[in-house]
C-alpha cells in the first residue's frame, strides 16, 4: 500500500490593514504581501513562520499584534512571539517599539499540527498602538 503524505494544513496569515503603508512585512530581504500561505506535514512537530516588521514612518511607533483564529483544525495548537511569546489563549500582544525606518525584532507564528490533517486559517494584524486605524 502506498503511503501518501498529505499536507498538514495551510496556515494562512492575512496581514491586513498595514496602517496605510506605515508598516510592512519582510523576510530574507523580500517584502511580503497581505496573505502568506505556509505548508507543512502533519508529522511535523511545529511549523514556524517568521517575518520582520518595518516602521516606514518618520517617528517611533509602538506596534502591537492581534491574532484571530478564522478556522482551525480541532486538537491543533498555535502561539506567536512578538517581543515575548504568547500562548494560545492570548490574542493581543504588548507593544514593541520600533524606531523610524527600522525593523522590529522578529515576529514568529508557531503552529502545531499534532498529526492532524486539514487547513487552519489564522489572521495576524499589526497596528500602531496609538492609532489602530
Amino acid at each position: 500500500m502506498k503511503k501518501t503524505l498529505l499536507t498538514f494544513a495551510a496556515v494562512l496569515f492575512a496581514v491586513i490593514s498595514m496602517n496605510a503603508q506605515d508598516l510592512y512585512l519582510s523576510w530574507e530581504g523580500e517584502t511580503l504581501g497581505e496573505t502568506i500561505t505556509v505548508w507543512g506535514s502533519p508529522d511535523t512537530t511545529e511549523i514556524v513562520f517568521q517575518a520582520l516588521v518595518f516602521n516606514n514612518t518618520n517617528s517611533e511607533i509602538g506596534i502591537k499584534v492581534r491574532r484571530r483564529h478564522i478556522e482551525t483544525v480541532d486538537s491543533t495548537g498555535d502561539y506567536f512571539c512578538w517581543g515575548a511569546c504568547y500562548p494560545d489563549e492570548v490574542d493581543e500582544s504588548d507593544p514593541v517599539t520600533v524606531p523610524p525606518g527600522l525593523s522590529s525584532d522578529e515576529f514568529s507564528a508557531h503552529y502545531k499540527p499534532q498529526s492532524h490533517i486539514g487547513t487552519s486559517t489564522i489572521e495576524y494584524m499589526f497596528f500602531n498602538q496609538d492609532n489602530e486605524d
